[in-house]
Formats: C-alpha cells, structure tokens, sequence
C-alpha cells in the first residue's frame, strides 16, 4: 500500500468486505464497526505518508485525465496482457495446457513482469494448472469459513484473521505477481490448516457431521 500498489488496496478492501460477508455469522456488528474506524485510521495514515514522502507517485497512479486511456490507467497492464495472450494464441494448445513451468520468463521475459498471477499460471500451467491452483483456493476458503462452527471462540479471530488477508492476496494478485512472499502466505496456511483440524478433532463427531452435512 504504501508503494502506491493500487492493486493491494483493491486486495484489502475488496478481499476484506467480502471474507467478512462470509463469516457475517460469526463477528457482531460491534466488532465489524471498531475493526472498520481502525482501517480507515490506517488508510488516512497511509495515504497521508504516502502523499508526503512521494506525491508523484500518487498523482501519477490517480491520473484519471480526459486523455487517459484503459491502458493508461492500468499502467499497460492491458498491453501486457495482450502480448502474453497473442503469444498463446500461436500454438493454441497452450491454453489448455500451457507452454510449461516458469516458461513464460523464458518466452516473452523481455515484456517485463505480466502483472497478473493467474495469466502468469495459465500461461505456464494452461487452463489445467490454474484450475488446479483455483480448486485449492476455493477449497481453503470453504474449509475455513465451514471450519469456524466448530473451533473455539478464542482461535475464531486468528481463523478470520488469515481468511481476510488469503482472500485480500488473491484478490490483489489479479494485479501483480508474488513469487517468494508465497512461500509464507502457504506456510500460513497450512499452521492455520493444521490449527483448525486439530480444533475440529475436539469436536464430537456427530456435531461436526451434522455441521458439514447443514
């Protein structure tokens, strides 16, 4: 956020209103209204240090002018993605398949950064691998929020907590791409995998069926 990535507020703001929309059951509104001042503290003071120590940069990624065009406000995000779909297009099976594992440095390197994690996977790994990787997000995501029925109220904010920002990442990596911060964002996941089923193991098993069957 404070490098000006509007992609990682997009992340934050988005990913956090709708992971809290997904555990609505499970936080009081009281917690929803102090958790949003408390955000919007830290926007203000963001922004304002932002604003102070690099007021370029800001004007420059808010320049919304008559003359400015989709690909301007993307940052040539939109040019980048064209090049890396045209260059799919040259051997069609690469949509399904891909053209190979961190293939895609090695193809159109030259263009930079793609800016985008799943063209990133679909072009390395094709509509297959990407499928794969979304079917784990989902599966993590689902697994949580069902999870929380079943584990204490004490860990219930640590659960929330990493939801929140698993869904911010995967909201934010529309726009970017992360290579070794996944190291720890799966690290997260599985302490807090791991967290949850030994919470749900606590549980007797006729509630835990009964929950999952609801």
């Amino acid at each position: 956020g404070l490098t000006v990535s509007r992609g990682s507020w997009v992340g934050l703001i988005v990913g956090g209103l709708f992971s809290l929309y997904l555990v609505r059951e499970h936080v009081n509104r009281e917690s929803i209204i102090k958790g949003g001042i408390a955000v919007l503290i830290i926007v203000v003071l963001a922004v304002v240090t932002v604003a102070v120590l690099n007021p370029e940069g800001l004007l420059k990624k808010f320049d919304f002018t008559a003359g400015a065009n989709l690909n301007a406000i993307s940052s040539g995000r939109l040019d980048v993605w064209q090049r890396v779909l045209t260059m799919m297009s040259y051997w069609p099976y690469s949509f399904v398949l891909g053209y190979g594992w961190d293939a895609y440095r090695t193809l159109i390197g030259i263009y930079g950064d793609p800016h985008n994690t799943y063209i990133l996977y679909w072009f390395n790994l094709g509509l297959l691998g990407l499928g794969l990787y979304l079917y784990i997000v989902f599966w993590t995501i689902r697994y949580t929020v069902t999870s929380l029925r079943f584990i204490s109220q004490k860990l219930k904010p640590v659960v929330i907590g990493f939801l929140i920002g698993f869904v911010a990442v995967h909201v934010a990596v529309f726009f970017v791409t992360l290579y070794t911060p996944w190291l720890f964002v799966w690290a997260m996941a599985g302490t807090v995998l791991r967290v949850i089923v030994d919470a749900r193991r606590e549980v007797p098993l006729e509630t835990s069926e009964a929950g999952t069957a609801a």
